[in-house]
């Protein structure tokens, strides 16, 4: 049980550093724009 505890909560990391890699991606972009 804890095991799965621990991958759900790395996935929610995961996604939250996806979501900020991708915000800082895009940002930058429109800057270069």
């Amino acid at each position: 049980m804890s095991k799965d505890n621990n991958k759900l909560i790395g996935n929610l990391n995961n996604d939250k550093k996806n979501d900020i890699n991708f915000k800082v991606k895009r940002y930058s972009n429109e800057l270069e724009l």
